[in-house]
């Protein structure tokens, strides 16, 4: 083991209380929070940055509600204080209401003196939107946030970024609900028993700025969803019985988020990272429908260039090593670069308004 990067420690340069390890900034702009030494967290071979290509345990010996040193830069509310110290975040803010925690987020990203990484939380939000601009429902209370880092010299593909945010969404909930297996459904929705749970949303900005939206439905039930969405979704009251807390969410969902997305710079990190997506994907192996399709061969396949297509079937292969979804279709193996699971009929476009965000 490297000098300075063992168990933290509190004549360290880079000591936190509360933290299993040191928390470093890295070289590619992620400040990655570290667990404590193996099983559960292993070293990178960069000197400066410290990875974890396993995912969260229930036994890793971070206290998620441990007091933290808060840093200097936070948010004027109480509850931005409270989040602040659990997450160790420079910039926090917390927003009763507002429109959308990604819009919010975008504003922040543009301030090019801000201290990153950032993170806006939203008690309620009544512009919310998933992908492809679907709208966005959620039961009062649960967790409506965005995280802003600088991933400058991240050289991952873009792909990859969303199913690692969906696993560490995934991770996360099994790491703090062991009874629970949550699953992911391509690229980063995630699922319980077949019903939506959470939902990414991954934006990179041109100033270096990846914008990762996260809407969990950790209060309340989906009997209270609008009828046309009830059957599609769950929530973690539903589930298990118990809401969960935000700020005991986040001490563990924060750093999972920065570790996944570090892993995607590392070729072998990256690697371990697919695996575990592919042990988490809900679709591997049924037969599916995708819609308003752009794919490429993978192998065997009948085009030989890029395919679109207005829907495409076939059998669910799992994702590849760059985070793109296989078929197997009548064209070939394919290789998905972006799609829809959803039908443009069942895209639900209904809204939250203000009022009722009050």
């Amino acid at each position: 083991m490297q000098k300075g990067m063992g168990r933290n420690h509190p004549e360290d340069p880079g000591y936190r209380p509360g933290l299993g390890g040191k928390y470093r900034a890295g070289s590619m702009g992620v400040k990655v929070a570290a667990c404590p030494e193996p099983p559960h967290c292993v070293q990178s071979t960069r000197p400066s940055l410290l990875l974890s290509s396993r995912p969260f345990s229930h036994t890793c010996d971070m206290d998620p509600l441990r007091p933290r040193q808060p840093p200097a830069a936070v948010g004027t509310t109480a509850e931005a204080v409270n989040l602040q110290a659990v997450t160790g975040l420079p910039t926090v803010e917390f927003h009763d209401v507002i429109g959308s925690t990604m819009d919010r987020a975008r504003e922040l990203a543009a301030l090019p003196a801000l201290p990153l990484p950032a993170l806006v939380v939203a008690g309620r939000q009544h512009a919310g939107r998933g992908r492809r601009s679907a709208a966005w429902w959620q039961p009062s209370g649960s967790l409506a946030m965005t995280l802003v880092l600088a991933v400058d010299e991240l050289n991952a593909p873009l792909p990859l970024w969303s199913p690692a945010c969906g696993l560490a969404v995934a991770e996360s909930i099994a790491c703090l609900e062991p009874e629970l297996v949550p699953q992911v459904r391509w690229p980063n929705d995630v699922e319980l028993h077949g019903r939506k749970l959470a939902g990414v949303l991954v934006e990179a900005t041109t100033m270096g700025r990846l914008l990762i939206g996260i809407g969990m439905n950790t209060h309340g039930s989906a009997a209270d969803a609008p009828a046309a969405i009830a059957d599609r979704l769950t929530t973690l009251a539903d589930a298990s019985g118990r809401p969960l807390a935000h700020d005991r969410l986040l001490a563990v969902l924060i750093p999972a988020l920065q570790m996944m997305i570090a892993d995607t710079g590392e070729p072998a990190a990256a690697a371990a990272l697919i695996e575990r997506y592919r042990q988490h994907c809900s679709l591997t192996g049924q037969r599916v429908t995708l819609y308003d399709v752009l794919a490429e061969p993978a192998s065997d396949a009948s085009v030989a260039g890029p395919l679109r297509a207005a829907s495409l079937s076939g059998v669910c292969l799992g994702i590849e090593e760059t985070g793109r979804l296989l078929i197997e279709s009548a064209a070939g193996r394919l290789a998905i670069v972006s799609g829809s699971l959803t039908a443009p009929d069942q895209v639900w476009t209904g809204s939250v308004s203000a009022a009722e965000a009050d």
